[in-house]
Formats: C-alpha cells, sequence, structure tokens
C-alpha cells in the first residue's frame, strides 16, 4: 500500500512538472523592459542645456495635427524657418477612440505620428510632445469615455455636470480630477502612447493642456472630492469664499499634474516635464485653481512652467503678474519659464518685438512657441496661410531668430565681434564665514564665434580674455582673472577658471556678478550670478593677530577705533 502510495505521488509530480514545463514554454514570463530615454536634456539655473552641456534656446513650431495623412516634408519647410524643435499635440480621442487608456490596434494617426517623429529627426531637429487629456481649453477626452463611465463628470456648486462652455461649444464634457475612471484612463493611455512611439529624440513632455478647475464654473464637487475633503476638515466644502476648499483644491490640482507627470516618468525616467500655469489676474484665482500660491507650492514635478497669459488677453499688451508670480517660486524649484502660446494667430498682428523683448525681460531662457503652425488660411488661430507665408508680423522671426532674437535670448546680444560666452557652472561653497577667501573654480562656454586665445594679449591689455567681478564692491569691484597663457577655447568649447575672492565680513545673503570680458574691459555675454550664503559671527581677533600680521608690536588692535577687534582690522592691517 505504501509502495503503490509513493508510485502515485511520483507520477503526479511528473505529470505537474511536465505541465509547469509546458506552460513556461507557451506562457514565458515577461522579460523587464528597458526604460525608455528622451533626448536627454536638463534644465540647470533655470537654463536648457543639451547632453554636451551646450544651453539652447527653443524656437518651436507647434502642430496639434492630425497625424493620419501628415505631410513629412513640412518638416523641412520648419527647418527653412530657423525652427529647432516641433511640438506634436496628442489628443486622446484622435488615438483611443473608445477611451479605455489603451491605443486602438492599427491607428492610422500613430502611423502618422512615428512617421513625422522620424522625420524630425532625420532633419536634424527635435521634438516634444503635449498630452491633451482633458476636456478644458482643449477638448482632449473621448467622448466613448463618458459613456463608459458616466459618473467621472465633475460637478459645479449646484451639483450639475459641467461641460466647456467657455472655450467650446459646450459639447466637451469636463472630467473630475476626483474621479479614478478618469485618472486612471487618462494616465493608462498615457503611458501606453509613450511605450508606442520612440521618445530618444523628445526634449519635453507637457502634462494635461491648460490645467485647470475652471475659469467661470466653480469647480469640482465630485462625491469622491467632498468624501476626501470631509475627511480631512471633519465638515462639506463651502463655496467660492471657503479658504480651507480652495486649499484643498489647489492641493488636489497640483497633485493632479504631478500623478500625470509620474504617469509620463514611469516610461521615460529622464522626461523633463513642461506645465502651464494659468493666471489673467486675481479675480479667477478661486475658480482656475483654488488658491495660486497653493498650487505653485505643491507643484513637485515640473521643469518648465509655461505662463499664460503674457500679453493682451485683457491686459493694454504686457502681462507681468503671471511672471511675477511664478518668479517667486522658480528659483528655488529650478523652473525655466517659458509661455504657453508666446505668439498664436490672434497675437500675429500685435508689436511681435515687443512681446518678445517682454518675455526675455521677464525671465524666459527656454524657448518660444508658435501655435498653430500648421498651414491655414482660414484657420484663424494659425500663424502660417496655406502656403507658408506668415500671417501679421510673423515674418521676422523667421529669418531672424539665428543671427538675432536667439543670441539675444541666450544673453549674448551685447557680443562683441563674435565673441559669446554662458556660465555652465561654479564650485562656489553653499555657505562661507565672514570675511573668508574663497577660490571656486567656474566653467564658462565660448558660444561666440572667435576662439578665446590666452596668449593674445599685449602689456596694455588688448585682445586679453578675462573672467571679470562685475562691479560689486560687496566682493572687491573690477576683480579680474585672465585666462591662462595656454588656454584656447574654441566655439562650444569650455575652460574651467579659478577665481578667488574674500566674503563680506557680515552674516547675510549676497550676490557675486560675474561676466567675461576682452580688452580687460570690454564685457560681453550673460552676467552668471552666485549667491553667497555668509554664516556665523564675524571673527574676533587677538592682538598678538594683529602684531603678527602688522610685523610689530607697536600697533592697537583695534585699528580703525570702532570698538571691536575684528576682521576689518586685520585687513586695514594687512594693506599697510
Amino acid at each position: 500500500m505504501r509502495y503503490m502510495q509513493k508510485h502515485i505521488l511520483k507520477k503526479v509530480w511528473k505529470v505537474l512538472l511536465i505541465a509547469i514545463l509546458l506552460f513556461t514554454s507557451l506562457f514565458p514570463a515577461s522579460l523587464p523592459v528597458e526604460a525608455k530615454t528622451s533626448a536627454g536634456f536638463k534644465v540647470q539655473n533655470q537654463k536648457l542645456y543639451d547632453p554636451d552641456g551646450r544651453r539652447h534656446f527653443l524656437k518651436v513650431a507647434w502642430y496639434l495635427g492630425p497625424f493620419k495623412n501628415v505631410n513629412t516634408s513640412s518638416v523641412q519647410t520648419y527647418k527653412s524657418k530657423q525652427y529647432n524643435t516641433i511640438q506634436m499635440a496628442v489628443y486622446w480621442w484622435r488615438f483611443d477612440t473608445d477611451g479605455d487608456g489603451v491605443v486602438d490596434t492599427g491607428n492610422q494617426d500613430l502611423v502618422g505620428f512615428n512617421n513625422y517623429l522620424q522625420a524630425i529627426k532625420d532633419a536634424g531637429l527635435y521634438a516634444a510632445i503635449d498630452f491633451q487629456t482633458y476636456n478644458v481649453g482643449g477638448k482632449g477626452v473621448p467622448d466613448a469615455f463618458f459613456d463608459s463611465h458616466p459618473n467621472s463628470q465633475a460637478l459645479d456648486q449646484d451639483r450639475n455636470p459641467v461641460v466647456d462652455d467657455v472655450y467650446f461649444d459646450g459639447s466637451a464634457k469636463v472630467p473630475s480630477i476626483f474621479s479614478s475612471d478618469y485618472t486612471t484612463a487618462s494616465r493608462n493611455f498615457i503611458k501606453d502612447f509613450l511605450n508606442k512611439i520612440d521618445t530618444s529624440n523628445i526634449i519635453y513632455f507637457e502634462t494635461a493642456v491648460e490645467p485647470q478647475y475652471m475659469p467661470v464654473h466653480f469647480i469640482d464637487y465630485h462625491p469622491n472630492a467632498i468624501s476626501k475633503f470631509n475627511a480631512q476638515y471633519g465638515r462639506d466644502p463651502g463655496g467660492r469664499d471657503d479658504a480651507q476648499w480652495n486649499l484643498f483644491r489647489a492641493t488636489e490640482l497640483a497633485d493632479w499634474i504631478d500623478g500625470d507627470a509620474q504617469a509620463i516618468k514611469s516610461v521615460v525616467p529622464d522626461a523633463l516635464i513642461s506645465v502651464d500655469y494659468l493666471e489673467d489676474g486675481p479675480d479667477t484665482i478661486p475658480e482656475r485653481h483654488g488658491n495660486a500660491a497653493r498650487f505653485l507650492e505643491k507643484l513637485d514635478e515640473a521643469d518648465i512652467i509655461d505662463v499664460v497669459w503674457h500679453y493682451g488677453y485683457g491686459c493694454p499688451d504686457r502681462c507681468d503678474f503671471v511672471y511675477d508670480r511664478v518668479e517667486q517660486y522658480a528659483a528655488d524649484k529650478n523652473w525655466a519659464i517659458s509661455e504657453h502660446m508666446t505668439v498664436n494667430g490672434d497675437l500675429v498682428n500685435k508689436d511681435i518685438t515687443d512681446l518678445l523683448n517682454h518675455t526675455i525681460e521677464k525671465g524666459n531662457t527656454f524657448g518660444w512657441n508658435f501655435v498653430n503652425a500648421a498651414p491655414s488660411t482660414a484657420n484663424s488661430f494659425t500663424v502660417y496661410n496655406d502656403d507658408f507665408s506668415p500671417k501679421g508680423n510673423m515674418g521676422f522671426i523667421d529669418t531672424d531668430f539665428k543671427n538675432i532674437w536667439q543670441l539675444k535670448a541666450l544673453g549674448i546680444s551685447n557680443s562683441i565681434d563674435g565673441f559669446g560666452s554662458d556660465f555652465i557652472s561654479d564650485t562656489f561653497p553653499a555657505t562661507v564665514t565672514p570675511g573668508e577667501e574663497v577660490t571656486f573654480t567656474a566653467t564658462v562656454k565660448n558660444i561666440g564665434s572667435k576662439t578665446w586665445d590666452g596668449s593674445l594679449y599685449t602689456d596694455s591689455g588688448k585682445g586679453r580674455i578675462v573672467l571679470y567681478n562685475n562691479e560689486n564692491d560687496d566682493f572687491g569691484a573690477f576683480d579680474k582673472v585672465p585666462l591662462k597663457h595656454s588656454d584656447r577655447v574654441a566655439s562650444n568649447q569650455t575652460v574651467n577658471i579659478p577665481f578667488t575672492v574674500t566674503v563680506p565680513t557680515t552674516a547675510g545673503s549676497y550676490q557675486l556678478d560675474l561676466q567675461m570680458a576682452k580688452d580687460k574691459i570690454n564685457k560681453f555675454g550673460e552676467i552668471y550670478n552666485i549667491s553667497v550664503n555668509v554664516v556665523g559671527d564675524t571673527p574676533t581677533l587677538t592682538v598678538q593677530d594683529i602684531i603678527d600680521a602688522y610685523g610689530s608690536d607697536d600697533v592697537s588692535a583695534d585699528v580703525n577705533n570702532d570698538g571691536i577687534v575684528n576682521s576689518i582690522d586685520f585687513a586695514i592691517v594687512a594693506q599697510q
């Protein structure tokens, strides 16, 4: 009996083993999928750099589609108009008609999209993409999604379903960012789409275009929003003047955008994330964001902020408040600043010279985008006619971008005879002590056309290239450090320049400004700002310190008779 049981068990295990081997041969375990990569650009000091450390300023042709029968030869036309990047709008409904979060099998827009991506790469240009997965300001959600998920629509204060009747005719149902059905499906679409394209030439990825609640309707009173708010505050939300409700809404809006960004990064971990920030004045902030400060504070995944509105649209011309709002957070969060639709069809008849100068003055060090870049005489929103001739005042930017406007945006409009510079990095310590002598290195790139030759100078300084302390008395104005005699820095090459300064003797925050100069005094290129944080007490010197520095005991320690002995006395004695 025992033998029979053992024999049967042996046969059972043998059958199971065969079944397991057969199953694994038919359905092999999924191998780890190698993460996709972007074009490898980075934002550093709020500026855009490629993987080789070269700084860029973008001219972006924003193409809204469709892609099904897109003419790839238009890429060469954009290149001839001095564009270096083409941005493509990814409308969710165009690629996933049933709204299930998966690109339709055999989708022809996807075929055309991939063909266009390849044409951009072959032309030596870069790509960017934006996800139109929302329904405010840009109808992106498939209608079929709401057929399957009717409870995913946002609700106003009276608990009525909301449609976009501000930017559209009311046909676009507004999804609730509190609906898990919506966020799951939209993010699944983002991930599936990215897995089906070549991302290696894409500079940046924009999350849901124009992310906001609504500029008019006060939303969102979706049951999930009320439940979550109640769990945090122990009550139901109030109306427009409920401060806690607005802070909650602002936080949730930022979390929604960050969640979309994380969906992008789950496929392309090194992706640069672009986010729109909309503000047309304080009156609509509760409707759009809830609370502007909280929204920007809580936004964690963004690398580029595209401001809206920057020119016209209720302003006489220049709008400063939206830049000023973002600037409060940009340095700490290392945000590059640009515009959402720097120029569109509504702005082509404006003074575009003034418009572009304004963007530079307000801190745009990233690039400009022109929308809709598809040629259409009849469509008032486009910037080109059917034959690609420019509308309104667009013409000069297509001929003068590289030689004038790009240089100006890069901070080298004051270049001298082809001399231009861009500061890449520095090794200045995060904190220093009062009166400390600091030696650090500045890495500077030659972005002009002329080689910097350290050997070409005369006794009078003619031809000398120097790193210059830009007249900052806190660190000793007019300090200069020349290139080494052996230095030869060709265009697009970098050089490390050592520099020594003595920091102020009083604790506090200071700014050291550096700039390159030719012939010792003719400055060129960008002014580079280094934040100097002086921490600690002013050092107290002994009488012996002063005697040692002076070389004699015939000296009073309090040299300047200010009642204290400190590094100021030491500096005075050392200079005698």
